[in-house]
Protein backbone atom coordinates (compact mmCIF):
# COMPACT_ATOMS: atom_id res chain seq x y z
CA UNK A 1 0.00 0.00 0.00
CA UNK A 2 0.87 3.50 -1.00
CA UNK A 3 2.44 5.63 2.07
CA UNK A 4 0.33 8.29 3.63
CA UNK A 5 0.84 11.84 2.41
CA UNK A 6 1.64 14.15 5.56
CA UNK A 7 0.08 17.24 3.31
CA UNK A 8 -3.43 15.39 2.36
CA UNK A 9 -4.12 13.40 5.71
CA UNK A 10 -5.53 9.65 5.78
CA UNK A 11 -9.15 11.19 4.32
CA UNK A 12 -7.55 12.79 1.27
CA UNK A 13 -4.76 10.14 0.60
CA UNK A 14 -7.99 7.39 1.24
CA UNK A 15 -10.39 9.25 -1.28
CA UNK A 16 -7.80 10.17 -3.36
CA UNK A 17 -6.87 5.96 -3.97
CA UNK A 18 -10.92 5.01 -3.64
CA UNK A 19 -11.00 7.60 -7.05
CA UNK A 20 -8.33 5.35 -8.56
CA UNK A 21 -9.47 2.12 -7.83
CA UNK A 22 -13.11 3.67 -9.14
CA UNK A 23 -12.10 4.78 -12.54
CA UNK A 24 -9.81 1.43 -12.51
CA UNK A 25 -13.22 -0.43 -12.24
CA UNK A 26 -15.13 1.76 -15.02
CA UNK A 27 -14.11 -0.11 -18.41
CA UNK A 28 -14.74 -4.00 -16.33
CA UNK A 29 -18.17 -2.24 -15.58
CA UNK A 30 -18.98 -0.82 -19.00
CA UNK A 31 -18.46 -4.55 -20.66
CA UNK A 32 -22.00 -6.38 -21.30
CA UNK A 33 -21.18 -10.06 -21.48
CA UNK A 34 -24.98 -10.77 -22.64
CA UNK A 35 -24.41 -8.78 -25.62
CA UNK A 36 -21.06 -10.96 -26.53
CA UNK A 37 -21.01 -12.32 -29.82
CA UNK A 38 -20.63 -16.39 -29.86
CA UNK A 39 -17.03 -17.18 -30.06
CA UNK A 40 -15.57 -20.59 -31.27
CA UNK A 41 -14.68 -23.31 -28.75
CA UNK A 42 -10.88 -23.73 -29.11
CA UNK A 43 -11.20 -27.04 -28.92
CA UNK A 44 -13.82 -27.82 -31.50
CA UNK A 45 -16.69 -28.90 -28.86
CA UNK A 46 -19.77 -27.48 -30.07
CA UNK A 47 -21.50 -25.83 -27.22
CA UNK A 48 -24.92 -23.77 -26.61
CA UNK A 49 -23.28 -20.74 -27.05
CA UNK A 50 -21.57 -22.03 -30.14
CA UNK A 51 -23.78 -23.80 -31.93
Amino acid sequence: MPMMSDAWGWNGTTLFWAAVAAVAALPWLSVDAEDAPPRASPHGVETARTA
